[in-house]
């Protein structure tokens, strides 16, 4: 409320028009490089594997990945501080969740897409940290925390890693067509799914769910009834296809 209203005043935008604006830019801009968030900013970084020596290695599928998520995620914790490695994740690809988030974005979540080679983003982890950003990843009920073992991935500076973390979805991918859909805003190369924008994504949902409503309209109203949101994810995950890897631990967290 407060915070919204006092954007829309700086911006000059109204608070529903701001929301709507979050809503279709998940997932919040895709790094260029590695880099340091410290203090709520992203500061210029070279990493090495002395930075990372003790911390947990979570792939970031979406917008874990930019400063903006992080910044609001780790917003009361304002000494936070996370190395967040460029990597290039072998047969994954980042695709849409079956699942509308409370601010009207529709997700990501990894995939395997053998021959395609993911360009995203490690965010390592202290235990502190990865207490809040389970705090806001739920999971058992929007996402399962788990290990994946036997994977290939370059990281910037580190070298190769055969295992790391990842947030992956309860429900499952969102499916067109018969299949994954990916994030055109998440590059990767050998990519063998179609790729759409949040706001063309947005448009299929609506043309499944609602197809006599306005795009606009449309998302504003999944952001102001919490139950309405839940009532679409809800009808996307009939449809999902769930993650299967046979190098995946679902690890349960307190």
């Amino acid at each position: 409320g407060d915070l919204w209203a006092f954007s829309a005043a700086m911006m000059g935008a109204s608070p529903d028009g701001l929301r709507l604006a979050w809503a279709k830019s998940y997932p919040f801009g895709h790094p260029k490089a590695s880099y340091l968030f410290s203090k709520g900013t992203e500061t210029q970084w070279t990493p090495c594997p002395e930075d990372v020596a003790g911390l947990i290695p979570v792939i970031a599928s979406g917008s874990n990945a930019a400063p903006d998520q992080l910044a609001r995620k780790y917003t009361n914790h304002p000494d936070t501080v996370i190395p967040v490695t460029r990597a290039d994740v072998h047969d994954f690809d980042s695709v849409y969740n079956a699942h509308v988030t409370a601010y009207g974005s529709i997700p990501a979540t990894l995939f395997p897409s053998p021959g395609t080679r993911l360009s995203t983003f490690i965010t390592w982890l202290d235990k502190d940290c990865l207490q809040i950003m389970h705090k806001t990843e739920q999971p058992g009920i929007n996402y399962h925390y788990a290990k994946l073992s036997g994977i290939q991935m370059d990281v910037d500076g580190i070298g190769q890693l055969d295992v790391a973390f990842a947030y992956i979805s309860v429900v499952g991918c969102l499916l067109h067509d018969g299949g994954p859909i990916s994030l055109a805003e998440v590059p990767a190369s050998g990519r063998v799914f179609p790729a759409r924008t949040q706001e063309e994504m947005h448009g299929l949902v609506r043309d499944v769910l609602a197809p006599k409503e306005m795009l606009d309209p449309f998302i504003m109203a999944s952001i102001e009834d919490a139950a309405l949101g839940r009532a679409r994810s809800d009808a996307l995950a009939q449809g999902a296809r769930r993650f299967e890897h046979s190098g995946m631990e679902i690890i349960e967290t307190a």
